[in-house]
């Protein structure tokens, strides 16, 4: 449903299956008979209910979609050509786990030990979070099928690159205000969240946060890559990741420490964008916005600077550590969002592009 952009019929399907398995259960145990099995059993006659309404909606837009006709010099793409594209991805992806966090967790493990290995899944997994919640993984469902769409739809490269180029700059921009705050206020800010437990690590979060630069900007050139038919580009960018544990293993032996897994990751990410860039833009006419991404960074970067120049003495009377954070949360993303109104990363075109799904001019920047 997400490639047909039906997300709406994809959220009726899976609210109906919460919303039985809520049900049923308030039912079960008004009689006293909520166990293991009956949890099971309900929730699997609910996934079959939603999966058979699932499929309906599903059905009834594949009638609709009959009577569309086709642009006339499309062709559909043979069953090969679908498997050429899907066993190189899942290469890719096979050649990008040898530098993945889990991977690099079982190294730490072994060799820098448990305490170490403690440290490193704890902002592993903050880091998670946050590239969860990213505008370009959070709404890559949309973002896909738009990108494909401007590309096959007669836009060409230069509706393509346009759509990917202002996702990149959206998900930048919100990553880059986070940066600023976690340059700011990493250390506190590890320390309340870890309850005390890891204290003086706000650089290694640093580091961590810094990897999803170019993480933030990967699924998208993938995303080109494969839909201007340059799937084996991922697989010899994703070959990159085999230098990776070397480089790891070398920067331990350097008494790098925990720094060694943190730099593997994003310069695995790193080398594949590079890689990927390089081709497409060599062959095709890609061409990233590198003014605006820089001009993103910049005012990052800046309000940093600013905000390290600011006297935060007078916040030790604030009743918590949580309100200290929270007060310099306010400054510092206030002060980028201020240089970013003056830098303007984003150009007038895609301005009232983002203001046109609002029907209002709320993005100034």
């Amino acid at each position: 449903m997400g490639p047909l952009m039906r997300q709406g019929d994809a959220r009726i399907s899976l609210i109906a299956r919460q919303l039985l398995i809520l049900v049923f259960l308030v039912l079960f145990n008004s009689f006293g008979l909520v166990d293991v099995f009956g949890v099971a059993t309900i929730e699997a006659g609910a996934s079959i209910v939603s999966f058979g309404l699932g499929w309906w909606l599903l059905e009834r837009e594949f009638k609709a979609l009959k009577d569309e006709k086709a642009h006339p010099d499309w062709e559909e793409p043979t069953l090969r050509a679908h498997w050429g594209v899907a066993c190189r991805m899942y290469l890719a992806h096979l050649l990008t786990l040898t530098y993945s966090a889990q991977v690099l967790t079982n190294v730490v493990m072994r060799v820098l030990g448990t305490e170490a290995t403690a440290l490193f899944g704890f902002l592993r997994a903050l880091n998670d979070q946050v590239a969860r919640y990213l505008p370009a993984t959070l709404l890559f469902s949309l973002i896909r099928p738009k990108l494909v769409a401007s590309y096959v739809g007669g836009g060409g490269m230069v509706e393509l690159r346009r759509n990917a180029n202002l996702a990149g700059k959206l998900s930048l921009f919100a990553l880059a205000a986070l940066i600023a705050f976690v340059a700011l206020s990493g250390d506190a800010l590890v320390g309340v969240l870890s309850g005390g437990k890891f204290a003086d690590t706000g650089w290694l979060f640093l580091g961590f946060m810094a990897g999803l630069i170019p993480f933030s900007q990967r699924q998208l050139l993938e995303s080109v890559a494969v839909t201007i038919g340059r799937a084996s580009v991922c697989v010899w960018a994703s070959a990159s990741g085999l230098v990776m544990l070397p480089l790891v293993w070398v920067l331990i032996q350097a008494d790098f420490g925990l720094w060694a897994p943190v730099i593997a990751i994003g310069v695995g990410h790193l080398a594949f964008n590079s890689y990927v860039l390089f081709v497409i833009a060599r062959r095709d006419g890609y061409r990233a916005d590198w003014f605006g991404v820089m001009k993103i960074l910049g005012s990052a970067a800046l309000a940093y600077l600013i905000g390290a120049g600011l006297p935060f003495e007078w916040l030790s009377n604030m009743p918590s550590k949580l309100s200290v954070l929270l007060v310099q949360a306010i400054l510092i993303v206030s002060t980028y969002l201020f240089l970013g109104w003056i830098f303007k990363p984003f150009s007038n075109e895609e301005r009232e592009r983002i203001n046109g799904l609002f029907k209002k001019q709320v993005f100034i920047w």
